[in-house]
């Protein structure tokens, strides 16, 4: 007993120890995308006077979007310990990764000898997919919602201890992961399966689910409160471009992807928006592949909830936390981004760990499971920690998008961000067109675009790029402002107002508008 206590020890130590190694350089790393707006520009987050405010704020205070008070207070700590360096915002992420890595092999030993599990925990720290997660200091959602969600199946899956501590275990827990992330909101199941698949109790494991949303519950609420709806999202671009059809055969085909990502260590190319022409005509094969995806996800649930087991568990746990950022039944701000397969990775590593096991321990098939595994674990940590300097700033994070996915519309968008805080402005317009030719239904690409052609003093194509803009998005009220302010600048008084008549025909309390129709009225009469 005490030699097994002893490797189990070990491999946990391994796991946590090697994650640490692999991200190491991420503490030398600087603010980078997510970031700026919110971290470095959330004064909420900057002293603990406002610090309260901030929790009963939305995550994302620009757009009104997200609640994730837990991580939220986590950066105000960080801004604290730092005085705003980037610093403990990455070590924090690093130790989270380290720990939930660690957490991995301890659920793993639940079923699995202590070599499998390590090389459950070690491939989990390695992973090219966390990379994302781990080094923008904003992964901490991810990181924290992970780890709490692993620390939950732990704890309901103990057969040792009180009822009533593992009850509040479980509650606490399950607050903690959603109030990191919406991924949370999955923890009555995952705690229900846990149990189950560790005692055949039906009723502890529908008890141990109910005090996991007796956990999340007042979050709920709270999330109710302060964004006035359960969602809370802004749905990316590409749904709002297609009908209820077209979003769910795009979700559907980003499904194969998606378990590509996780199964085969690659290259991130973070960036994974479509073009308008694989909106338009989805492949086929990839739709039929989700498809089958889907029906694999819910026989397991099936086949768990019959004949409980790990590896059973271990599949719902992928199949239910991928579920909130599928895009299957909410639609996300994403179609499809490494950071948010945090959680549902450890399913897989944990299936890759019990195939593994099943290997007899002795003979060829073990040796080349080994040198297998070998190979695979080393390829990943290669990509992970060659990864990791693409966070240290903005412009090398967009160029990693641009590069890796030429055909993803927002990385151009972003590109020509950074071109115009470089006031390079020739090369910004560049860059928008480029991602217009790609995907011409996102309003924020064309306003851009005009902007950078209005600021260069090209009038005529600014008013080219907001007559596109409102010809498709007709409420859009910045295009819409612009474009009078141009016409009046070039004495078209009458195309100025027809423009600001149908904008309050649209919108009749936009009082800026009535004014301005006032003022070229009264100079149309003089």
């Amino acid at each position: 007993m005490p030699r097994e206590r002893s490797a189990d020890r070990a491999a946990i130590a391994i796991a946590a120890v090697v994650a640490i190694v692999t991200y190491a350089f991420a503490v030398q790393l600087g603010f980078a995308y997510d970031d700026e707006p919110m971290l470095v520009q959330n004064r909420l987050i900057h002293t603990f006077s406002e610090l309260p405010a901030a929790l009963s704020k939305p995550y994302w205070l620009q757009y009104g979007t997200l609640y994730r008070p837990l991580t939220t207070l986590s950066f105000g700590i960080d801004w604290a310990i730092g005085g705003g360096a980037a610093w403990p915002f990455h070590l924090g992420n690093v130790v989270f990764h380290a720990l939930t890595s660690a957490l991995v092999v301890m659920l793993a030993l639940r079923w699995l000898p202590p070599l499998a599990a390590c090389i459950a925990g070690v491939f989990f720290a390695v992973h090219p997919v966390h990379v994302e997660a781990v080094s923008n200091a904003v992964g901490r959602a991810e990181l924290m919602c992970g780890a709490a969600m692993v620390g939950l199946a732990l704890v309901a899956s103990r057969t040792t201890g009180t009822a009533r501590d593992q009850w509040l275990a479980c509650a606490l827990l399950s607050a903690c992961a959603l109030g990191a992330k919406e991924t949370g909101v999955t923890a009555p199941a995952i705690a229900a399966m846990a149990a189950w698949v560790a005692t055949r109790d039906r009723a502890r494991a529908i008890a141990l689910g109910g005090a996991a949303f007796a956990g999340i519950a007042p979050l709920l609420v709270a999330r109710v409160l302060v964004l006035g709806t359960l969602g809370g999202d802004q749905p990316h671009m590409a749904f709002q471009a297609t009908t209820y059809g077209g979003g769910l055969l795009l979700a559907l085909s980003t499904l194969p992807r998606t378990l590509g990502l996780m199964l085969v260590p690659q290259l991130p190319h973070y960036e994974y928006s479509p073009t308008l022409a694989q909106l338009i005509q989805p492949d086929w094969m990839l739709v039929c592949a989700g498809v089958a995806l889907v029906v694999a996800g819910v026989a397991a649930v099936v086949a768990l909830i019959r004949r409980p087991s790990w590896p059973a568990f271990a599949l719902v746990l992928t199949a239910a936390t991928l579920l909130p950022v599928s895009n299957l039944v909410f639609r996300a701000g994403i179609v499809l981004a490494e950071r948010t397969l945090y959680t549902p990775s450890i399913g897989i590593v944990l299936l890759l760990a019990s195939a593994f096991a099943l290997v007899p321990a002795a003979g060829l098939a073990r040796k080349l499971a080994l040198a297998s595994s070998g190979v695979l674990l080393g390829v990943s940590a290669a990509i992970s920690a060659r990864d990791v300097p693409v966070w240290d700033r903005t412009a090398t994070a967009v160029h990693a998008f641009v590069t890796r996915s030429p055909d993803s519309y927002l990385g151009w968008m972003y590109q020509g961000n950074v071109y115009v805080l470089r006031s390079q402005r020739d090369s910004a317009i560049v860059a928008y067109e480029r991602g217009l030719s790609l995907f011409d239904r996102d309003h924020r690409l064309v306003h851009a675009a005009a902007t950078q052609e209005l600021l260069a003093g090209d009038t005529v194509r600014a008013e080219r790029w907001l007559e596109h803009a409102l010809a498709r998005w007709p409420a859009s009220r910045r295009s819409r402002t612009v474009l009078v302010r141009i016409k009046v600048g070039e004495g078209k008084g009458d195309e100025a107002r027809k423009l600001l008549e149908a904008g309050l025909a649209l919108e009749p309390d936009q009082h800026g508008w009535a004014r301005l129709l006032d003022s070229l009225q009264t100079a149309r009469g003089k």
